[in-house]
């Protein structure tokens, strides 16, 4: 356990207040510029003419997630359906905070980066990066197990993430 510590350690810096905080990290890697970006939902067109879905990435009791591609320029993202026609009040607000959060979070090391926002009568679609290596929890599940080196390596990941939110807050 000593050496887990000591080597945590060293990703922590204190101030002169003695409070911890993440040191910088290379791990992100290259990532599509947002600037060239451009945001189709701007011109008032509809989803559909800009996006063409593909396969299935994921689905939940409202919403699905698509791997798809970007009809002009052939890129592929991830895109989440949200049927909004079926969300209750409640659930319509929870999904205007995580646009809001995303919106707020774009750009920072290790987080999905949102991209653009379609709204439409039934359906809301948010255009996301394609993150291919799965969630957490399932590589950790189907791995079953880890080095200390694998662990150090994840946590330290999910600590920049978390630093990073922090200090949106």
């Amino acid at each position: 356990m000593k050496d887990l510590n000591d080597n945590f350690a060293g990703f922590l810096e204190r101030n002169e207040n003695g409070q911890s905080r993440l040191t910088k990290s290379n791990t992100t890697g290259p990532r599509t510029s947002s600037k060239r970006f451009e945001e189709d939902s701007k011109s008032g067109r509809p989803f559909a003419d800009f996006w063409t879905l593909g396969e299935t990435l994921g689905e939940g009791g409202y919403a699905c997630v698509f791997r798809a591609r970007h009809i002009r320029s052939g890129d592929i993202y991830a895109v989440k359906d949200i049927d909004t026609a079926a969300l209750e009040k409640n659930s319509r607000n929870a999904l205007k905070d995580e646009i809001a959060a995303m919106k707020l979070l774009r750009g920072g090391p290790h987080i999905i980066r949102l991209l653009d926002v379609f709204e439409e009568p039934d359906h809301t679609f948010m255009v996301m990066e394609e993150c291919r290596g799965g969630d957490l929890l399932t590589r950790i599940t189907e791995k079953e197990v880890y080095t200390e080196r694998e662990c150090r390596k994840t946590c330290k990941i999910l600590f920049q993430a978390m630093d990073y939110i922090h200090k949106k807050k």
